[in-house]
């Protein structure tokens, strides 16, 4: 099914990338002839611990990504579909409807975000990002700029 492939295709990136990060890999070795810094690799020396533990956060056993990069458009079309408007306080309402979800750690081991939401807080004025970090889950921005 969809669900078992993208599941597996979980578990190979993530294994790919603690592989990676444990075994100290060359993984970003640039191709031959061409001229090498030692930049990457003190940067990968630097946070090495910090990338060990951060693989082995997101590929916990019974856990999966949330996807929640939904742009300001996207899920302004989804408050509208429902008579709300889409204005910046009703997104962080449903956003933090999402990240309040009872044992929602128990079930995601990260949380992609969309720019607005990684510095959004809960009416509370609780960040979003240490609500999700509080619970287990590891937070997270999309770095491609989407469909075009």
């Amino acid at each position: 099914s969809n669900r078992t492939t993208i599941k597996t295709a979980m578990k190979i990136f993530a294994f790919a990338l603690a592989t990676l990060v444990v075994h100290k890999s060359s993984g970003f070795v640039a191709p031959q002839g061409a001229a090498r810094t030692t930049s990457l690799n003190g940067s990968l020396e630097e946070y090495a611990d910090e990338l060990k533990e951060t693989a082995k956060k997101l590929v916990r056993p019974g856990r999966g990504l949330l996807a929640c990069d939904e742009s300001t458009g996207t899920v302004g079309a989804r408050l509208e579909s429902i008579g709300m408007e889409n204005v910046e306080d009703n997104r962080r309402d449903w956003r933090e409807l999402l990240f309040t979800a009872p044992n929602l750690g128990d079930y995601v081991s990260g949380a992609i975000l969309y720019e607005e939401t990684l510095y959004q807080n809960a009416a509370d004025g609780t960040p979003f990002t240490e609500m999700l970090a509080s619970n287990g889950i590891v937070p997270g921005i999309k770095v491609d700029t989407g469909l075009k």
